[in-house]
């Protein structure tokens, strides 16, 4: 879990070591991608 602040009304910079094997066993365990239902997104692309 990454948690970070950012001083107020300053520009900050944000460094960060991403584990992308666990980001893969992640998708592969909730399988988001095939519960989306591309369906539901007419209305909020009709809005842009």
């Amino acid at each position: 879990m990454l948690g970070a602040r950012r001083p107020q009304l300053r520009e900050a910079l944000l460094i960060a070591d991403l584990d992308r094997d666990q980001r893969r066993d992640w998708l592969e365990s909730f399988r988001l991608p095939s519960m989306r239902r591309n369906e539901s997104y007419g209305p909020i692309v009709e809005l842009a």
